[in-house]
């Protein structure tokens, strides 16, 4: 909360969808309810379907989604609005932490979008046309809703824009990090659903599965060393230690 509200960017609509926490989450928003434009704490069927109730809640041109555990950086917004005329769905590099220290830096590559998910989410923002065009997250989908998502974006004609700064920070242990192995199966079965060749699919699915695999085993074991270099000269994505 603290990074979108110190923004200070001036035309900012602030809005929270909560899944029912009893945590103490609420407290904190009526803290700052006076600068927040919409909020509300009920059940919902899923990430998915929480993401989809802020969208319908937006009235604004372009729109940001953040998860309680990612924080943008300061001038975001700004640089956002600055390249907002030069595509539809724009994104950007984002530094991942672990356990409160930096990790590594990634940069993003929407070109690569049919072979996995090649953009951050924390990252992306689309303008609301976009939305109302082409539709919002499906439901369905679990662990990969952001990738089936802009999958279909870029499938369907929606211009995408890189900016190359960072915009968002994401700490590791989230939804889809724990269930890795799931999110590359609901990643096939966004690229299926979309239209993408079945046997070129099913073989890079076994690929993603045995790479992932194995760049968890090396993190496991200390191997930092290994799996650096594999991701500053192969990974499809430039991910730098920082």
């Amino acid at each position: 909360m603290a990074s979108v509200l110190s923004q200070n960017y001036p035309n900012l609509e602030y809005i929270i969808i909560d899944g029912g926490s009893t945590d103490g989450t609420l407290d904190i928003i009526h803290q700052y309810e006076s600068q927040i434009s919409y909020w509300v704490s009920e059940p919902d069927k899923g990430i998915s379907d929480a993401f989809n109730k802020g969208i319908a809640k937006a009235t604004g041109v372009i729109i940001g989604i953040l998860n309680a555990d990612d924080w943008y950086e300061p001038n975001t917004f700004h640089l956002v609005a600055g390249n907002c005329q030069n595509g539809d769905v724009l994104h950007g590099k984002i530094q991942y932490w672990r356990t409160n220290q930096k990790d590594y830096l990634a940069e993003g590559n929407h070109g690569l979008l049919s072979k996995e998910m090649t953009i951050h989410h924390p990252t992306v923002f689309v303008k609301k046309t976009v939305y109302d065009r082409f539709g919002t997250f499906k439901v369905d989908f679990r662990y990969a809703m952001d990738y089936e998502m802009l999958l279909r974006f870029v499938l369907r004609g929606a211009h995408f824009y890189y900016v190359p700064e960072v915009l968002a920070n994401m700490s590791f242990a989230g939804t889809s990090d724990r269930n890795w192995d799931k999110a590359i199966k609901e990643s096939k079965n966004a690229k299926l659903e979309n239209g993408l060749a079945k046997l070129e699919t099913e073989v890079y699915y076994w690929k993603q599965l045995s790479r992932t695999f194995i760049a968890r085993k090396l993190k496991e074991s200390g191997l930092e060393g290994i799996l650096g270099f594999y991701r500053k000269h192969f990974a499809m994505l430039r991910k730098t230690k920082k």
